[in-house]
C-alpha cells in the first residue's frame, strides 16, 4: 500500500456504506499511511457523473503535473449532495441495460 500515491473515494462505495462513514474510513486509512485522498473517477454511467470530483487549484497539462498538484494538496475534493440519487439511478440504468441486452439475445427464451 505504501507504493500508492493516493487513495480515492468511490461514489458507489460511498452510496453502499454511507457517505460519511466511507469518507472517514478512507481518510483515516490514508492518513495512517501519509497519503492524500482524491475523488475517484470510476464512473461507468453518465447519470453517476459528478457524484465525486476534484477541483484543481492549478492548471495541469500532464500526469506528472497532476500528481504534483495532488501531492501538494492543491485540489479540493467535492461530494455531490445528490450522490445517492445519482448512484441509485446509475445502478438502475445498468440493470435495465443488461436486461435489454438479455432480451435481444438470439438465445433468449421469452
Amino acid at each position: 500500500m505504501s507504493r500508492l500515491d493516493a487513495f480515492d473515494l468511490n461514489a458507489k462505495d460511498m452510496y453502499q456504506y454511507g457517505s460519511e462513514a466511507n469518507q472517514d474510513q478512507v481518510q483515516r486509512f490514508a492518513a495512517d499511511l501519509g497519503k492524500p485522498v482524491t475523488a475517484g473517477s470510476d464512473t461507468h454511467q453518465c447519470l453517476q457523473f459528478g457524484s465525486v470530483y476534484n477541483e484543481l487549484q492549478m492548471p495541469c497539462e500532464s500526469a506528472a503535473e497532476l500528481k504534483d498538484a495532488i501531492m501538494q494538496g492543491a485540489y479540493q475534493l467535492h461530494v455531490s449532495d445528490s450522490l445517492p440519487v445519482k448512484v441509485k439511478a446509475s445502478v438502475m440504468l445498468k440493470k435495465l441495460m443488461k436486461e435489454i441486452i438479455r432480451l435481444q439475445s438470439p438465445s433468449a427464451v421469452i
